[in-house]
């Protein structure tokens, strides 16, 4: 299968490509093993700006949300105990 873009991991970086990538309806490939990157092993996170603090699992948790609610038609190819991969398909 042919992409317009592949996206390796779920940290800040990569969940800000996935949602640019959907708003461009690029056909995208994301893996990654989970949400959030490093931030998860933050109990709290005091600079992330719009926020005066959140724990690095709930910044994980709105990062997933994010891409998702710009995912428009995402689909999940497959899922095992060490990657999670979503691909989309331009509209």
């Amino acid at each position: 299968m042919l992409y317009d873009l592949i996206i390796i991991g779920g940290g800040p970086a990569g969940a800000a490509a996935a949602v640019y990538a959907a708003r461009k309806r690029l056909k995208t490939l994301f893996i990654t093993a989970e949400w959030g990157g490093q931030s998860v092993v933050s109990e709290q996170i005091y600079n992330w700006i719009g926020t005066v603090s959140l724990s690095g699992n709930e910044l994980a948790e709105n990062f997933k949300k994010h891409v998702l609610a710009n995912a428009g038609d995402w689909r999940r190819p497959y899922h095992n105990p060490t990657q999670v991969g979503w691909a989309r398909s331009p509209r």
